[in-house]
């Protein structure tokens, strides 16, 4: 037949048989991050503790923890924190996000699936995410109507489509601790979600602490993951 690529009688290839052999081999897929794909911890080290300072802020506002001048000193800390208005931590926590992201991006550029353009998606929706945190500033009134946050639901979910579609995108491709990149991404966005859901709800000092300790040790793996040891 015209499109037989190897004679059923004599079993000789009517094909170049290397050919024939790639086109049957599944693409292989990368399990782990190569060295020489990293980066200097320094510098890492330097934009993780830039994120950590934002998360840190961020999580003081979106708890209401406060700290009377009585308490003692080692918390005072948080006080000082809470003094600092909340968009300067949106600001730094997004940035450190997006440059973590564009580093991710670079990694990935040079495996056989890189993702650019969910990547890039990634990247223009959470700069979008970013610039509607910073314009909307705080809420004057401690309610909101239902109408304002139908509203708020309408604008946010489509932004979350796309940064939810990376990570699982990268559990589809990927295997071995990438693919565990993915799911850590996944369950980081799945688990903010529900404590900004929760944290009106519940203790400030325990709304405080789920909030800062989600941020600290997702950015913390991510500078683990794309860090040379």
């Amino acid at each position: 037949m015209a499109k037989a690529k190897k004679c059923k009688h004599c079993g000789e290839w009517l094909v170049d048989a290397s050919k024939a052999a790639v086109t049957q081999q599944p693409v292989r897929k990368e399990s782990y991050f190569g060295s020489q794909y990293l980066y200097d911890k320094v510098w890492i080290n330097l934009l993780f503790w830039v994120t950590i300072a934002g998360a840190f802020i961020q999580a003081v506002h979106q708890s209401g923890f406060t700290v009377s001048e009585s308490t003692r000193s080692y918390l005072k800390f948080i006080r000082y924190a809470g003094e600092i208005p909340e968009a300067v931590g949106d600001f730094l926590c997004a940035f450190g996000e997006i440059c973590f992201i564009t580093l991710l991006m670079k990694v990935f550029s040079n495996f056989h699936k890189p993702l650019k353009g969910w990547f890039v998606t990634y990247i223009v929706f959470a700069v979008i995410f970013l610039l509607i945190s910073l314009l909307s500033g705080e809420s004057q009134d401690e309610t909101v109507s239902l109408s304002e946050a139908v509203l708020g639901l309408a604008i946010i979910i489509p932004i979350l489509i796309p940064i939810i579609l990376l990570p699982i995108m990268i559990v589809s491709n990927y295997e071995g601790n990438i693919k565990t990149l993915g799911w850590v991404m996944i369950g980081y966005t799945i688990a903010s979600i529900i404590a900004g859901l929760v944290a009106n709800y519940i203790v400030p000092i325990a709304a405080f602490l789920i909030i800062f300790l989600i941020d600290f040790f997702y950015y913390r793996y991510l500078r683990d993951t794309l860090t040379i040891i």
